[in-house]
């Protein structure tokens, strides 16, 4: 099941490079669909630190300062796995410290399709999103609630 949607993923990724608002409305529809399951962190931690080792050793890629700026105002319950698109990606799970509604910032690598849809934010299917980049990194920030 996993394969299948994921060739399909890849498919629309393919097929949506020449319709950007299609593109960017699947985007919008996978994280918010991915956040509201709510999965359960496969790495619990509060540390930043913590998961900084943990992207370096699977995904090879790092978090920067973009994510440590969220930390005031998000508590880090842990880290879960994704895709973004297609593209392997990290979810870490959040608590706004405010609300304490659940987030979830997706990190993954930059590429020229997620590149155009940032910096923006956006509401899809209830959830609240604000995607960025950082050097060679897109973010993804959904929450609940807002």
């Amino acid at each position: 099941m996993a394969l299948a949607t994921g060739a399909a993923l890849a498919g629309f990724v393919f097929y949506n490079k020449k319709e950007p608002e299609r593109y960017a409305d699947q985007v919008l529809a996978a994280l918010a669909g991915d956040h509201a399951l709510r999965k359960a962190p496969e790495v619990e931690t509060d540390r930043y630190a913590d998961i900084e080792r943990e992207l370096g050793t699977r995904l090879q890629l790092g978090m920067n300062e973009a994510a440590y700026e969220l930390e005031p105002n998000f508590a880090l319950m842990g880290l879960s796995y994704a895709t973004v698109m297609g593209e392997p990606a990290a979810a870490l799970k959040v608590i706004d410290r405010a609300t304490e509604f659940p987030g979830t910032l997706y990190v993954t690598g930059l590429t020229e399709e997620l590149k155009v849809l940032c910096p923006s934010q956006a509401r899809k299917d209830g959830v609240s999103l604000t995607l960025w980049t950082d050097g060679q990194r897109f973010f993804a920030l959904a929450t609940q609630g807002h």
